[in-house]
């Protein structure tokens, strides 16, 4: 008779750790990150997607991740003059084939944000209306993929902000605080912004608006930043809770890369895969 309810107890337990684990298992997932992808500019004017772009395009295909982010500058408008809408409409044709639509075409949801090159003079009404009817805004929670929003995905929250320029506004900041204040209720939170809380050597002064930084440092929440701009991949520690993340550029002759993140219960995990 105890050997019979030592053996019920010890099926029990397996039972217990084993729906334990799966519950755990069917929570967890990965997505995929890149960053300026940019576009190479011909001589005689035309545009092309770079090689690296569309290989990282391929492989994240493969990986086959929950949904993509990127962390803008995914064409390439000129600060030295003002390019035609034509141009800038072709620029966007040459993302789009090159990837968004093979993306969208094997159903993966890419979220985005400024960068910016996207935005430059009258490139900022093209972008509305390139990005205003996108697939993707169907699983924004709060703000449009225009400018500011938030999604979530198996109980973890990704606030996208708008950081293209070295300022913010007000109503940005204001919506900052009032998502955060609600972060404790996700098991992980992760804020995707083009320019992140820090420089670099080929950008020192570029970086998030110092208000806005501010409110995510004070936060006592545990943050992964996942930001673009600088072309080199780098990630620090900001305190105790803050996770850094700088992403090379997809778009590069040389040393492109994309990032894969696995989030496991309350962790994260950062990958990053170098062509």
């Amino acid at each position: 008779m105890k050997f019979s309810f030592k053996i019920i107890f010890i099926s029990f337990l397996f039972v217990l750790v084993s729906a334990r684990l799966f519950a755990a298992s069917e929570n967890d997932f990965a997505f995929a990150v890149i960053s300026d992808t940019h576009l190479i500019k011909e001589t005689d004017g035309s545009y092309r997607a770079f090689p690296s772009s569309l290989k990282i395009t391929e492989d994240i295909i493969r990986f086959n991740p929950a949904f993509v982010i990127h962390c803008g500058d995914m064409i390439h408008t000129s600060y030295s003059s003002q390019d035609s809408d034509e141009a800038i409409n072709r620029m966007w044709d040459i993302f789009d084939e090159s990837v968004y639509l093979p993306f969208r075409n094997a159903g993966l949801d890419l979220f985005v944000t400024k960068g910016n090159h996207d935005v430059l003079k009258n490139a900022a009404d093209i972008f509305n209306e390139r990005w205003r009817d996108r697939v993707a805004k169907k699983k924004i929670v709060r703000g449009n993929m225009l400018d500011y929003y938030y999604f979530t995905h198996k109980n973890v929250l990704f606030i996208v902000m708008d950081s293209a320029g070295l300022s913010m506004s007000s109503e940005q900041k204001k919506w900052l605080k009032e998502i955060l204040a609600c972060g404790q209720k996700f098991r992980a939170v992760f804020i995707i912004a083009h320019l992140g809380l820090r420089g670099s050597e080929r950008h020192p002064f570029d970086k998030m608006d110092a208000e806005a930084a501010a409110i995510i440092n004070e936060s006592n929440l545990k943050i992964t930043v996942l930001s673009g701009h600088h072309h080199e991949y780098d990630v620090q520690s900001i305190g105790r809770n803050i996770a850094d993340v700088i992403l090379g550029a997809a778009g590069k002759n040389h040393g492109a890369m994309w990032l894969k993140v696995f989030v496991q219960g309350d962790s994260v995990t950062l990958k990053p895969v170098f062509l």
